[in-house]
């Protein structure tokens, strides 16, 4: 699995080439890595949710990869509540039929403080077991608290930029 992290800084006239060149960069990205798939993670979505042309796009582009030939293998996680997905739908009703749910439920205690000793370990960062304890009762086990806990600036190697590809 090769682990790519992108950390979008774009000006409008650079999303609106991206939005139009999403699937042709997509199918190279696929073949220049050799994978036969990719997953692309779209993580805060809270802004993106309340965007028409975010719906619109999101749609177009399942529509063009879902045709496309040679096939494209593509699975577009968007993570964020319920209320995000139902504003993207009421600007595109279309995507009520593209959205597969998945509910994430509550990790457990030795799950919680797994996520917290690797992502601990993987910065090279110490932490105690008192303040382990803590980090795990305070986000009692839901991912999205102890992702924002869990994962800082620094902690992880620097996203890679679109920039960095050219």
């Amino acid at each position: 699995m090769v682990l790519l992290a992108f950390e979008l800084d774009l000006q409008e006239q650079d999303l609106s080439g991206l939005a139009q060149n999403f699937g042709p960069s997509i199918r190279e990205l696929i073949k220049k890595t050799g994978k036969q798939g990719l997953l692309l993670i779209l993580d805060d979505s809270n802004g993106l949710a309340g965007s028409a042309q975010v719906a619109h796009w999101l749609k177009s582009t399942v529509d063009e990869l879902s045709i496309s030939q040679p096939e494209t293998r593509l699975c577009i996680l968007i993570v964020g509540l319920e209320e995000r997905r139902q504003a993207l739908i009421q600007h595109q009703e279309s995507l009520a039929r593209v959205f597969s749910v998945l509910n994430m439920d509550a990790w457990s205690r030795e799950e919680t403080c797994e996520f917290y000793k690797k992502t601990f370990t993987s910065a090279g960062a110490r932490i105690s077991t008192e303040n382990l304890e803590f980090l795990v009762d305070y986000t009692g086990g839901l991912p999205v608290f102890a992702h924002e806990l869990g994962i800082r600036p620094g902690a992880w190697p620097k996203p890679w930029r679109l920039t960095d590809m050219q």
